[in-house]
């Protein structure tokens, strides 16, 4: 497994989502593709920038597996988490990228 640098520049190759298959639920399973797999503090950085979103899309935390992640979205979210995603993206590179620059000024 290739682990990425926090500095690298991460994006989306590709995004999916499919309704859940209950007729009691109406939330989408979604899978997206990165462009390379991103190490721990990136994943970390993702996550704390998705749950600093003034509107909660996902039902739990992403599940990521090498260069992509799996997770549940709230019912009738799947097109604007689609179309700010590269901004969440981009967002977790920059902190990441920060944290990166600050732990190594020590």
């Amino acid at each position: 497994m290739v682990r990425m640098n926090s500095s690298s520049q991460i994006s989306v190759r590709a995004f999916s989502a499919a309704p859940k298959n209950t007729a009691s639920d109406a939330s989408s399973l979604i899978e997206v593709h990165l462009s390379s797999s991103p190490d721990p503090r990136w994943r970390a950085c993702f996550n704390f920038v998705l749950q600093g979103r003034e509107i909660a899309y996902l039902q739990d935390k992403p599940v990521f597996d090498h260069a992509s992640f799996k997770a549940t979205l709230l019912p009738g979210y799947a097109d604007s988490f689609r179309q700010e995603l590269p901004e969440l993206i981009a967002a977790a590179s920059a902190l990441a990228r920060a944290q990166t620059n600050k732990d190594a000024s020590r």
